[in-house]
């Protein structure tokens, strides 16, 4: 489905507009809940008059769910009870821009700053730092947001005036946001030691540093014990330090202090030439049962013996096969009986490939198989579908990805075979983001994986599709930058007599005003047409496959309603706005996300 930028401009003819659930079906799959009230603010008596406060608090949560963000403002004007119920929802989570220059989160939710925003901090429990320059600071689910970061330098280098102000957001880490829950620095900025120190000594649960660098003085002590970490996920880099080994100490810290509670564990890299410092005397892990190794060092021997040796626990795997170290590990390391989910990390070659093939045939009771990147049909024909029909007997999700243009039909029928299938994820072609060339062939597809009764979700990823446009019409990188109607389409079919007006409107203005306002409005249309034939296919694949859940197509997210009152399963779009980098998609099946993104 293809809308418009927002739900408010997606109003035309209803003949002509697909199937819409609710918004309350639309929220995250990973959305983090808000804190329950007396946890936020204590035994309170309510002097409000609004019937939801006369029941119990821990029924608050099940009924805000069902506010969008404007209904929770007009709840927050009502009364103070009122603005505390609504805060629960409103700054659940927050997202920081510190390229923003007029910020003031920190000044205002700093813990010398009277308990004016106290509400505010105590609802906290996720927070995101970014630097957007065009951007100001938002809501997870609303417009921007007045909260903002003052930052007087965006080069990366640590400037006196920056220590300062990561000094500060430390101490509002630390000691302002007592039910901050998960914590996301996604920025290509330098960190100071003491910003370090004043996460670990918070009350955050999940931790993920992306693309953060980190300077020479980076082994000052982070913390003194124990850190109740349950997630942590690093892809950090350090240019310009003189021993990179100092960072490998930095690892060390964090898996000692982390070791006894956590359960999810993430390291991305860029196969260095670097030996990790794991100490021998590092503890173990007892409650890890989720690894991603993303070519973090070409020598990791040590650490992989930590993590999957004998007494490993591990129940998802994601991991490449370009270094010497897993090399060794997945063609040595054989049976692993807690092991229930893997994902093939493979670079765009076939590079581990035989070690692949030997891991897999030693874990033959896996239940979810995926890759990452682009594999050539020969070997997905001749090596890896093979084994999977004749090996994986529980096979109940599958992710493949082909590097040719199309996915040949020999594939798909071999794929129609694994009947134990009830999670497909298909992919061809070019991979990057913003060009898809793969320009599927829906009835090819409907008609060879037609015997996998058994699936709920089904998804398509890079998919395009040729249609028959004007010789004249500009053409962009792809179908989507295009977003030209076919010949054939009535575009006044796709709006409302009010963008009708202002189409035909645009003829009087100035020639660039004209064009600029006409060709806003056609994109508008496009994407509603988009979406009617995405709705076409969506509800073809709920007639096919009788358990279908849940598909993603075009870039869009339909959910199937199995019983709709009429008799005939129909699928709904779980929201109005196309998805071009993937994100519901990723949340529902990825097994290598940071799933608190």
């Amino acid at each position: 489905m293809g809308a418009a930028a927002s739900s408010s401009s997606f109003a035309f003819d209803m003949a002509a507009q697909p199937a819409v659930r609710p918004p309350v079906m639309c929220k995250p799959l990973s959305d983090i809940q808000p804190i329950s009230f007396d946890r936020a603010f204590g035994a309170r008596i309510f002097t409000s008059n609004l019937p939801i406060l006369r029941l119990p608090t821990e029924l608050f949560p099940s009924i805000t769910r069902y506010l969008s963000s404007r209904d929770l403002a007009s709840l927050s004007l009502v009364d103070r009870d009122c603005r505390l119920l609504a805060a629960l929802s409103q700054f659940k989570s927050l997202q920081l821009n510190i390229a923003n220059s007029k910020c003031r989160f920190i000044r205002d939710c700093h813990p010398s700053v009277p308990d004016d925003s106290e509400y505010v901090r105590a609802c906290v429990r996720r927070l995101r730092v970014v630097m957007h320059p065009e951007s100001g600071v938002r809501r997870s689910d609303g417009p921007p947001n007045p909260i903002s970061l003052p930052l007087s330098s965006t080069s990366g280098e640590c400037t006196f005036a920056c220590i300062d102000y990561f000094q500060a957001m430390g101490d509002v880490i630390e000691k302002a946001l007592p039910n901050l829950h998960v914590l996301d620095f996604d920025i290509p900025y330098a960190l100071p030691p003491t910003l370090l120190q004043s996460i670990f000594r918070s009350p955050v649960k999940h931790f993920r540093l992306n693309g953060t660098m980190l300077i020479d003085d980076v082994r000052t002590p982070i913390s003194s014990g124990f850190m109740p970490l349950e997630t942590l996920n690093l892809k950090i880099s350090w240019p310009g330090m003189h021993d990179r080994g100092n960072a490998f100490e930095l690892y060390g810290h964090l898996l000692r202090h982390a070791s006894a509670t956590l359960q999810r564990l993430e390291l991305h890299g860029r196969g260095l030439n670097d030996h990790i410092q794991i100490p021998d005397d590092m503890p173990a892990f007892p409650h890890l049962r989720s690894l991603v190794l993303n070519r973090f060092s070409d020598n990791h021997d040590r650490l992989l013996d930590l993590f999957l040796g004998s007494n490993s626990r591990i129940h998802t795997l994601a991991i490449d096969s370009s270094t010497v170290s897993t090399k060794v590990f997945l063609r040595n390391r054989g049976y692993m009986c807690s092991l229930d989910q893997f994902c093939w990390l493979n670079c765009t070659t076939v590079d581990g490939a035989d070690e692949i093939l030997t891991f897999l045939s030693d874990n033959i009771h896996l239940s979810t198989f995926h890759v990452l990147h682009g594999l050539p049909t020969t070997f997905i024909n001749n090596e890896l579908l093979p084994l999977v029909q004749a090996s994986f007997k529980s096979l109940t999700s599958l992710k493949l990805v082909w590097a040719a243009p199309d996915i040949a039909e020999d594939s798909l029928q071999a794929i129609s075979s694994i009947h134990s299938l009830r999670s497909l994820w298909l992919s061809a072609g070019n991979q990057d983001v913003f060009r898809n060339t793969w320009e599927i062939d829906t009835e090819s597809i409907l008609s060879h994986l037609s015997p996998l009764r058994n699936l709920e979700t089904l998804a398509f990823s890079k998919d395009t599709y040729k249609i028959d446009i004007h010789p004249l019409a500009p053409v962009f990188c792809d179908y989507y930058a295009t977003k030209v109607l076919p010949t054939d389409v009535d575009l006044t079919r796709y709006l409302s007599s009010e963008e009708l007006h202002r189409y035909k409107d645009a003829e009087t203005a100035p020639y660039d005003e004209a064009i600029s306002r006409q060709v806003k409005i056609r994109r508008v249309a496009w994407e509603r047409w988009h979406a009617e034939q995405m709705l076409v296919f969506a509800n073809r694949f709920a007639q096919m496959f009788v358990r279908l859940r849940w598909c993603f197509i075009g870039q869009l997210a339909f959910s199937i309603d199995p019983d709709n009152g009429k008799g005939a399963r129909m699928a709904f779009m779980d929201s109005v706005v196309r998805n071009p980098c993937l994100r519901s998609l990723h949340k529902r099946m990825s097994l290598n996300t940071w799933q608190h993104a």
